[in-house]
């Protein structure tokens, strides 16, 4: 073999080694693809489910909103009940006194006449 076929054989086979490097980096780039694409598809995913978390907050949040406006409408409803029970009894506190009041004047009227007719029975 002389010096040209030698170089010539040489040169062919580092471009075999050379086409065997781009085959195997092709591979590599191929598989990175693949290895991209999954995580860009579960990128993908955890953005939806995080979107959907995000409205399912905003839907409590503004449930919860509600909530608080109800429950802030009742007690104001309750504090204005109780105020009118609180005049109720006082006003029902005010007739029993007058009841008791007019039952101890029926009472004393009652002794008034018993005793004139004692007084009467005795004259």
């Amino acid at each position: 073999m002389n010096k040209r076929q030698a170089k010539k054989l040489e040169l062919k086979n580092e471009i075999k080694d050379i086409q065997k490097d781009y085959k195997l980096q092709d591979k590599k780039i191929e598989a990175l693809n693949m290895r991209g694409d999954s995580f860009f598809e579960e990128t993908k995913k955890l953005m939806e489910q995080f979107k959907k978390q995000e409205k399912l907050l905003e839907a409590t949040k503004d449930s919860f909103s509600n909530i608080l406006q109800a429950q802030t409408h009742l007690e104001l409803e309750n504090s204005k009940r109780a105020y009118e029970m609180k005049d109720i009894i006082e006003n029902q506190k005010e007739r029993i006194h007058k009841l008791e009041y007019s039952v101890f004047g029926m009472a004393i009227l009652m002794l008034i006449v018993f005793v004139l007719e004692l007084i009467k029975w005795f004259i």
